[in-house]
């Protein structure tokens, strides 16, 4: 059944991690940072939008950024899907831009809202990329998140919504297991760059088997069917789409 037959629609906006795009060429091939994802909405019925926003900035530019679309575009009631960071500027414009009350939830797949301690090394000096990245590596630290969320508060108007993945580290590529016994050390459980405790915010959506960059397409990793790999990140979006109109019009 179509949803957006029987349902108030909204528009769902999809934000981009730190590094991210909305389509690239490749060798004469088009891809797309959400891989898929415009193609599974429309044949669902919903319309999905893929702002640009400013790669390796902070938090409060990306946000920015995403404001100006979506003044630029007239958006008038939508739906915040962010990945990785993208769920950062995405709480961020919900509670320090949205005047007009457009965002009527934000849904989150593989976000630090707890911070990464990933981001604490490159914060510290102790990995590469400190300097590349200063505020990116800031906003994405532990250190900071405690002063994030209490700046950036949720708002009793909006529903908020998280997805979360986990790899174990035999199963990351093997330029992610540094990464990912950094976290397992640190907190557990993780997706290679996130933890499962610090990917949960409001309600939960589920945990899938999958890497941090899997949740959003990019399979990096070898084909393995005991592993689950290929992951069938399709399956997030539309369960995202259809959940979250579900709730939105309960």
């Amino acid at each position: 059944m179509n949803l957006s037959m029987t349902v108030r629609q909204p528009t769902f906006v999809f934000v981009h991690g730190m590094i991210g795009f909305q389509s690239i060429g490749v060798w004469g091939l088009e891809a797309a940072f959400f891989r898929g994802v415009p193609e599974a909405y429309r044949a669902l019925g919903f319309s999905a939008v893929f702002p640009r926003v400013s790669n390796l900035a902070s938090v409060e530019q990306r946000a920015k950024d995403l404001a100006d679309f979506i003044e630029r575009e007239n958006l008038k009631r939508v739906v915040l899907v962010g990945a990785s960071m993208g769920g950062l500027d995405a709480r961020y414009y919900t509670s320090q831009h949205d005047r007009e009350g457009r965002v009527c939830a934000v849904v989150s797949v593989g976000t630090p809202h707890r911070g990464s301690p990933v981001a604490e090394k490159v914060l510290s000096g102790r990995w590469p990329g400190r300097f590349l990245a200063p505020a990116t590596a800031f906003d994405l630290a532990t250190s900071t998140s405690d002063r994030f969320n209490a700046e950036v508060t949720d708002r009793a108007d909006v529903r908020y919504f998280s997805y979360t993945g986990e790899r174990p580290e035999a199963e990351l590529p093997l330029w992610m297991r540094p990464m990912g016994r950094c976290v397992t050390r640190a907190e557990g459980v993780n997706d290679g760059l996130v933890s499962l405790r610090s990917a949960t915010w409001g309600r939960f959506l589920g945990n899938v088997r999958a890497d941090h960059f899997e949740m959003v397409g990019w399979n990096l990793g070898l084909p393995d069917r005991l592993r689950e790999r290929p992951f069938q990140h399709l399956e997030i979006y539309r369960r995202i789409a259809i959940e979250t109109v579900k709730a939105l019009n309960a």
